[in-house]
């Protein structure tokens, strides 16, 4: 069995000029708790939270726009399937394809606003570099994920109420994780 987790930093692309999103903290882990077989050992389970801020334009009744945070907490869980990694010397390469679901939530800061909730569809595709043994725990990884909404996600400040349908937002993050792969079993991984 291993285990790891991981921070990294995350950017959320949402198609419309209207929307801000800054460079997000997340935290992302993992467990592959069936080294049984050769194919068994390639899928994990995973879980993710982040905190993304996203930065909304209204006009609220004048001529310029001005920008109003909103505060969100994403969270995520599905499966992974890892490929065969590619070895360059020391340095090992995988390359990781996964999906599962998210929900959260969003609401502007000091505002009377209904917080917004959400949920939907995720797949991954994360490339990863390290040699996560007993002695060299660490993989640094890239993660692309699209993220597709079941409803529409709505941004209000009264009067205005900002609707994307349906949203398909895309998901870059960059980060380093600890794996945790136990002794008995080192030789598997």
């Amino acid at each position: 069995p291993a285990f790891g987790a991981s921070i990294d930093g995350s950017y959320l692309y949402f198609p419309n000029e209207r929307l801000d999103v800054k460079i997000s903290p997340g935290f992302f882990c993992f467990a592959n708790l069936s080294p049984i077989t050769e194919e068994a050992r390639r899928i994990s389970v995973w879980a993710s939270y982040l905190n993304p801020i996203i930065n909304v334009k209204f006009k609220g009744g004048t001529p310029n726009y001005a920008e109003y945070a909103q505060n969100s907490h994403l969270f995520a869980g599905g499966v992974d399937f890892a490929f065969n990694n590619l070895s360059f010397g020391d340095l090992t390469c995988g390359l990781k394809l996964g999906g599962g679901f998210f929900w959260g939530v969003t609401y502007m800061y000091n505002s009377n606003e209904t917080p917004q909730k959400f949920s939907g569809k995720q797949l991954n595709l994360e490339i990863n570099f390290g040699k996560p043994t007993i002695m060299n725990p660490i993989q640094f990884y890239f993660r692309f994920s699209s993220l597709f909404f079941d409803s529409n996600l709505k941004f209000s400040k009264n009067p205005e109420v900002l609707v994307l349908e349906k949203p398909t937002t895309a998901v870059f993050s960059l980060g380093f994780r600890y794996v945790i792969v136990y002794p008995f079993l080192s030789k598997i991984f």
